[in-house]
């Protein structure tokens, strides 16, 4: 059998993609002997020299390291091709005509594509290869004459011959050889091309020797997060909602990273500035890097750069001044410069934007209302409680399921969530650990026995453990505190070896930890903050407190009303 990539069943294709035709095909190929590779629905965006960028999709990508490559389009149901005019209708169930898209100018724009794309990459220079195209109609057993002088029979593949495929298929590249024999591909090569259409996303692990098991099974996205990811790369605007732990985080830097090696200018923007500061961090790693701010400093990055005055971004300043003044003030920035615009902006933690900063944002773009605009978000996760704004044509798409968090984090982080459950792919997980301490100085000896246990008894690097408070830094009782215990402490997010992390609840939102300390929790704490700060564990959390607070986690119903 042919390697299928993406693996899916007839069922999936059917239904998640709405193509009884697809879901035939794709079945038929998988009769291809073993040295095939059949890519699945391969979507891509390419930037122009001028106005959007271009969109498209090949249904099918075969490689062969014989034969070389071929683009196969797929079109199912009742048929009708214009005569003369080469134009493709499709007949609908009150027998009306629908004019749709030839499937042979979308393979040979496919094709084109690719063409262009393997020629990019390093090492490859023009293609020496085999590149073939044709059409499949799996609905039609009856060969057709004539579909027009750009559709040869040679090229036009009907649901008979799929049971003939192998040799059907070599025929078609065969055919786009010519009089000579088709120039292979190479194994190595194929391998090469699967890496730049369908690359395997992969979570860097930890080192946490109790909790390697645990970081194993977090490392790969699943098959829907990647389905998605490749889903959503034919569509210039999508809005991709899911609860904590789905992967929004993983997907919004790996579509900036996408985008970025395809030659566009890149932002990927949030809110929070030590979540901004990782993602700049990773990205800085990459081959090709791309920004990675907050909101408020790209504000000032471009104000200053229009000759503003930018007021003391480290004095005290009201909400209003963040929400609406820093804002206007790129406007006019980006209105006096008028080159000095992204390709491509994704957008982190949407729903803490503020409704004043999208109108700001697609002015940043180079094609405001066509330009390519992801957004991530929880709309539970909205401790600051910001109304959503979104811009115009934005898909929205659903992440339904928990690869970050434990089963037992999720289960408990469920209890004050509002919104529709969705289900955890995570290990099992030890329970959430509830401690008592009513005084400061029975917390801080709570904290210190916890953190022993841990590193010493547990084998867990100080590292992986972070400290939240539900309170801001300079009313923890650790926030000025270099130690707890014989334990060093890091107010930083960054990891440090050897040291504990110590931050706000608010602070860490968006970044995560494999062990999570909850501390300093008010009686009265909406449900929203809870549920932020039990899914920054991925494989344990511990929440010492008050009775009082240890009852509000512990709380036994969902929550019914947004936070």
């Amino acid at each position: 059998m042919a390697r299928l990539i993406p693996e899916f069943s007839f069922a999936e294709i059917a239904q998640q993609h709405g193509s009884h035709a697809e879901a035939v095909t794709y079945e038929a190929l998988r009769s291809l002997p073993g040295d095939y590779t059949v890519l699945y629905s391969v979507a891509w965006l390419e930037k122009r020299s001028s106005g959007p960028p271009l969109a498209g999709e090949a249904d099918f990508v075969v490689l062969h390291p014989d034969y070389g490559l071929a683009v196969l389009e797929v079109k199912g149901g009742a048929l009708e091709v214009g005569g003369g005019s080469g134009t493709w209708f499709a007949r609908l169930p009150n027998g009306q005509l629908e004019t749709v898209m030839s499937p042979v100018s979308q393979a040979i724009r496919a094709k084109e594509y690719l063409r262009r794309k393997l020629t990019s990459l390093p090492g490859w220079g023009p293609l020496q290869v085999t590149m073939a195209h044709g059409i499949v109609l799996p609905d039609t057993t009856t060969k057709i004459p004539n579909l027009g002088p750009d559709a040869p029979p040679e090229i036009v593949l009907y649901r008979r011959e799929m049971e003939s495929l192998p040799q059907r298929i070599s025929s078609l590249f065969c055919y786009w050889a010519g009089d000579e024999p088709p120039v292979p591909l190479g194994a190595d090569n194929i391998q090469r091309v699967v890496v730049a259409l369908a690359p395997t996303i992969k979570i860097e692990v930890s080192l946490g020797a109790t909790i390697l098991d645990h970081e194993r099974r977090f490392a790969e996205l699943t098959q829907q997060q990647y389905g998605l990811l490749r889903f959503i790369s034919g569509r210039p605007r999508a809005l991709i909602r899911g609860g904590a732990g789905t992967g929004k985080t993983v997907l919004a830097f790996e579509k900036a990273r996408q985008l970025a090696e395809q030659g566009f200018d890149t932002l990927l923007v949030c809110y929070n500035r030590p979540l901004a500061d990782e993602l700049e961090r990773r990205s800085s790693a990459l081959n090709t890097p791309f920004h990675a701010w907050t909101f408020h400093r790209l504000c000032v990055e471009i104000v200053q750069e229009a000759g503003l005055d930018v007021p003391d971004m480290a004095a005290p300043h009201p909400r209003e001044f963040y929400d609406i003044t820093l804002p206007e003030m790129l406007v006019d920035a980006l209105e006096r410069m008028p080159g000095r615009r992204f390709d491509a902006i994704v957008v982190d933690e949407a729903q803490d934007f503020a409704p004043d900063w999208w109108p700001a944002l697609e002015l940043a773009l180079q094609e405001r209302e066509n330009g390519v605009l992801y957004a991530f978000m929880d709309d539970h996760q909205n401790i600051y409680s910001r109304e959503l704004e979104l811009p115009a044509g934005m898909e929205q798409f659903p992440l339904d399921e928990n690869l970050r968090n434990t089963q037992a984090i999720h289960e408990e982080a469920l209890k004050h969530y509002p919104g529709d459950r969705f289900v955890s792919k995570g290990p099992a997980g030890q329970p959430v650990e509830y401690l008592l301490a009513e005084t400061e100085s029975a917390l801080h000896r709570e904290v210190s026995r916890t953190l022993h246990r841990l590193v010493n008894k547990q084998g867990v690097h100080a590292e992986d453990i972070v400290i939240l408070s539900g309170c801001s830094a300079p009313k923890s009782i650790f926030g000025a505190r270099t130690t707890v215990g014989a334990f060093l402490l890091e107010h930083s997010p960054i990891p440090t070896h050897g040291r504990v992390c110590h931050e706000s609840v608010h602070r860490f939102k968006g970044l995560e930890r494999p062990i999570v300390v909850l501390v300093e929790f008010s009686e009265n704490v909406r449900a929203g903050l809870i549920y932020v700060a039990l899914t920054r564990a991925k494989s344990h959390v511990v929440v010492v407190g008050s009775r009082a607070m240890l009852e509000q986690f512990k709380r036994n119903e969902p929550q019914s009303a947004p936070v």
